[in-house]
């Protein structure tokens, strides 16, 4: 008797939720339809927008401002014997001087070789008898 009850009262729940849900309306085809086309439209504009600023972006790449002029006075004795090859105007001293002005953020090395009296002020003692390859070196980079 108990099984009965049980299997009248599963029936009666069972129409009742299929009478309770014939109450809800289905969900507009339309509705989504106008959901689906507005995302789909703001997808395309995104994309469409996107392409454009690329389309308007220079094609070539910026260039910053080259640097101005600057010479640097190297001590002679500086130990990675780079003086042989910039005082005496080689093929080499053409190389370090380049790599150096490429390690100071510049280009090219536009002059190099021993440094003139006047380009260095004397503020650090030296001796009155010293010789050329005791005076610094003087590289001038560019760019």
């Amino acid at each position: 008797m108990r099984a009965t009850k049980i299997a009248v009262v599963h029936a009666v729940l069972t129409i009742w939720n299929q009478f309770d849900m014939s109450k809800v309306q289905p969900r507009s085809g339309l509705r989504d339809i106008i959901m689906r086309r507005a995302v789909a439209l703001v997808g395309l504009f995104g994309i469409i927008g996107a392409g454009m600023s690329l389309a308007l972006l220079p094609a070539t790449g910026t260039v910053a401002a080259p640097k101005a002029e600057r010479t640097y006075l190297i001590p002679a004795g500086d130990g990675y014997g780079v003086a042989d090859c910039i005082s005496s105007k080689s093929e080499c001293g053409q190389i370090v001087a380049d790599a150096w002005c490429e390690s100071q953020g510049h280009r090219t090395a536009t002059a190099y070789g021993v440094a003139k009296p006047e380009d260095f002020t004397g503020s650090t003692p030296r001796q009155a008898n010293a010789t050329a390859t005791e005076q610094p070196l003087a590289i001038t980079c560019s760019g």
